[in-house]
């Protein structure tokens, strides 16, 4: 049950995620800019967490799609690190202070579902 709770959850974040940049394109394409790569990229984002999402949701291929998630994942957070670094740096401080967002609502309930499964994991 917890497998399946988890990947539907992942499921709505990456269809959730192309569902925004499908709607809103322009901030799509500032983030690339942002990130110094092509703006073209924003589609094959965009084209890439949605079809990962519904593939979650219905379930087919999910070794696959998690392992390309994660390299997804890896390789968006090791290029916006060494794109970013002074700005990362300059704003840590935010990480410790909670700011109704979205951005930090949706980190909180990521944190609230890890400590659910954890106390799960310890009955």
């Amino acid at each position: 049950m917890d497998k399946i709770l988890y990947r539907i959850v992942f499921a709505l974040v990456f269809i959730g995620a192309g569902i925004f940049r499908l709607l809103n394109l322009d901030a799509g394409f500032h983030e690339m800019e942002m990130l110094g790569l092509p703006v073209f990229f924003t589609y094959i984002v965009l084209i890439f967490e949605t079809a990962c999402g519904i593939l979650l949701l219905i379930g087919k291929k999910i070794h696959l799609v998690y392992i390309s998630l994660g390299l997804f994942l890896t390789c968006a957070l090791l290029w916006g690190f060494i794109s970013n670094f002074k700005i990362i740096v300059n704003t840590s401080s935010e990480l410790f202070i909670f700011n109704a967002t979205a951005t930090d609502m949706m980190l909180h309930f990521m944190y609230l579902v890890l400590i659910l499964a954890i106390l799960r994991k310890q009955k």
